[in-house]
């Protein structure tokens, strides 16, 4: 795990320096229990709870929930029994085409629930030590549904391969000190359990 955190580390380098300065507070963190794992929230995070099933999310979290927020930094985790057999032996050009498919696949679901999304990138995409890291950026606007909000977004997904399948870890902010904080605060504190 240590060594994951480090390669997420190394691939943060991209963001900005001033993403470094800002710290959650230290005070009122809890462990919560999350079934094949752990984490820390703050006690006044918003967290919903799912269930460990094909495609399904473990949990939902709010970090920092402000409910007068236009927009919600979020972290969630999903779970598949797909163990991404041969990935060990890709070429960084088979690791980009994997991410730039996620990233495709994700702007068609936006668009599918009525958003305008614009200026998708793929930031980066690195496979270290059973894992796989990809980092992206668009932009969205809600107007078409109604909602007077055009933000962007920036989400890193970290994909843990295991023995009895894969945890998507996905760190969702209109900021990217925002996915630094989630990534810092919260995805560092995982501890799986034996």
């Amino acid at each position: 795990m240590k060594k994951i955190f480090a390669v997420v580390l190394c691939l943060m380098m991209l963001l900005p320096a001033f993403a470094m300065a800002e710290a959650v507070p230290a005070e009122n963190w809890v462990t919560v229990d999350l079934g094949d794992f752990t984490m820390n929230m703050i006690d006044t995070d918003i967290l919903q709870r799912g269930e460990k099933a094909e495609g399904q999310l473990i949990f939902i979290a709010y970090p920092g929930y402000d409910e007068n927020d236009a927009s919600h930094d979020n972290m969630n985790c999903a779970w598949t029994s797909d163990t991404m057999e041969g990935i060990e032996e890709a070429t960084q050009d088979d690791i980009n085409a994997f991410a730039q498919q996620v990233l495709d696949s994700i702007k068609d679901q936006t668009v599918a629930q009525g958003l305008a999304v614009e200026n998708e990138q793929l930031l980066n995409a690195v496979y270290e030590d059973g894992s796989l890291i990809v980092y992206y950026y668009m932009e969205c606007d809600y107007s078409a549904m109604g909602i007077d909000l055009q933000t962007q977004l920036y989400q890193m997904q970290i994909y843990l391969i295991t023995d009895d399948g894969t945890y998507i870890f996905s760190l969702t902010s209109s900021t990217p000190d925002g996915v630094l904080n989630q990534l810092n605060n919260y995805f560092a504190t995982i501890q799986f359990k034996n």
